[in-house]
């Protein structure tokens, strides 16, 4: 019989964290993870509020908002974080992790808006720890991505490239960190870094578009988010897989969906 993944979620009751609290129940995960944490923030109106009264599991688990006791009590048991909350409070759960030297225990952070100095300090802390980073886990926008790159080796120099992007109005992070996570790669293969636009409007889930315009053509790559789920079943596919995990390292969707095989 295979141990199950004790798992602890961050940021529980937002949109993302409820989203993977209810994927535990899909039939790709179902009996795979036993959920010991659920962390909300100190301002949250959920404190102490029932799991079940939120989500679709059955359990008596209830929020907290304190992690580090949930680490002294049950640190020991957890085996993976997934982090839905914000870049600060994901800086202060790798933080507290290593100061509690619970090294052994595995991250995946699926915040996005983390500066260049908050992703160097993720960077810094994956020698010590295994973090997953993944600013969006959906398969369809991590394939897009890998299109992208392959695309952008192939065509000719000084083409004029764009990323157009467009979520919903709560979303507090412009660009997206997908879109920056996407810019910086084709910079990297380019030598350009791509304008990026950004549209916030109504309940609009997410959307990304590459453009190539060539002379007299242009090339589009389009990802649209339809369900907000393909993000917590993402999480949860990083989860499992960083599990299996036996080193230390800063690790993407591209490793988890084995993007970077030769």
């Amino acid at each position: 019989m295979h141990h199950k993944i004790n798992l602890c979620v961050i940021g529980a009751a937002g949109r993302l964290g409820l989203c993977v609290l209810n994927a535990l129940l899909h039939s790709e995960f179902l009996g795979k993870f036993n959920l010991v944490g659920a962390i909300v923030s100190k301002q949250s109106a959920h404190q102490n509020q029932s799991v079940a009264s939120l989500s679709d599991l059955q359990t008596k688990l209830r929020f907290t908002n304190d992690l580090s006791q949930l680490l002294a009590s049950s640190g020991d048991i957890i085996d993976i974080i997934i982090d839905c909350s914000l870049p600060e409070s994901s800086l202060q759960t790798v933080k507290l992790i290593q100061q509690t030297k619970l090294v052994s225990k595995k991250l995946v952070l699926c915040a996005t808006g983390f500066s260049s100095e908050q992703q160097e300090a993720i960077r810094q802390a994956a020698n010590f720890l295994s973090i997953v980073f993944v600013p969006n886990a959906s398969i369809g926008m991590n394939l897009t991505h890998a299109l992208a790159k392959y695309a952008a080796k192939k065509i000719p120099e000084l083409t004029d490239i764009q990323i157009l992007e467009t979520h919903h109005v709560h979303k507090k992070d412009a660009p997206s960190g997908a879109a920056k996570q996407l810019a910086n790669s084709i910079e990297q293969i380019t030598g350009q870094f791509p304008t990026i636009r950004s549209t916030r409007v109504g309940e609009t889930i997410g959307e990304h578009t590459l453009l190539f315009n060539l002379n007299g053509e242009q090339i589009q790559l389009t990802h649209k988010a339809l369900d907000r789920s393909i993000f917590a079943l993402g999480a949860l596919r990083a989860a499992t897989w960083v599990n299996q995990v036996t080193q230390p390292g800063f690790y993407t969707m591209e490793d988890v969906l084995f993007l970077n095989a030769k």
